[in-house]
């Protein structure tokens, strides 16, 4: 086949790597992609470690370790890639579990958006327990958790995206932030209120100036 030889021959070759990816995922030869993986990615280029992943997530069965040790890998490499991020959830909660994690987490805005915190909680949770690499529901969770009062629960939530999956947006902080206040810390905040708003969350900006400018 002209395309394995050209990829073998020349392995760096962009186009070479592209077309090859492309007909072994119109064959759906598995063995293939296996025997090319090694060379596709000894580069560490970004669109053929995307290439490979979107191929192999369609080859691979979900839950299969060697293609989440990939999938790992490649999330490890190119940690602010969208593309990645995405097939890296696709690989190790599987879409069936995203598309469920969804539907709780749309139920649970709404619920929200109606002030019925306590359900709302609860339906970001059951999100949670579907993809819990979707950071978005564990600040949503503490959020509801921190406005009925389950402050220890709001912390335990946030703290996993600070820790964990911290997106470097200033959100979390800026949650943290507001329970520690919740609790009687307001110093405790300060230094989460700052972390927020050098972020770029500039909501957090007049509650820094009333508890910490002082």
């Amino acid at each position: 086949m002209y395309a394995k030889k050209a990829f073998f021959g020349l392995p760096n070759n962009a186009l070479h790597a592209s077309h090859y990816i492309n007909i072994m995922n119109q064959t759906r030869d598995r063995d293939a992609l296996e025997e090319a993986f090694e060379l596709l990615v000894a580069k560490n280029d970004l669109n053929n470690w995307k290439n490979y992943l979107i191929v192999a997530s369609q080859l691979y069965p979900i839950n299969d370790a060697k293609l989440i040790a990939r999938a790992t890998k490649a999330a490890e490499l190119f940690p602010l890639d969208d593309n990645i991020k995405s097939l890296y959830r696709n690989i190790i909660i599987g879409p069936d579990a995203i598309a469920k994690a969804a539907a709780f987490s749309n139920a649970a805005q709404k619920l929200f958006s109606e002030a019925d915190y306590t359900n709302a909680a609860v339906n970001f949770e059951k999100a949670i327990q579907q993809n819990p690499l979707e950071y978005s529901y564990y600040e949503n969770a503490s959020t509801a958790n921190y406005l009925i009062g389950n402050l220890d629960k709001a912390i335990e939530q946030i703290d996993v995206v600070i820790n964990d999956m911290n997106p470097l947006n200033g959100k979390c902080e800026y949650i943290k932030a507001l329970i520690y206040i919740k609790l009687g810390d307001p110093i405790g905040a300060c230094p989460l209120l700052k972390t927020a708003i050098d972020s770029g969350q500039t909501q957090a900006e007049p509650t820094f100036n009333q508890y910490c400018n002082q």
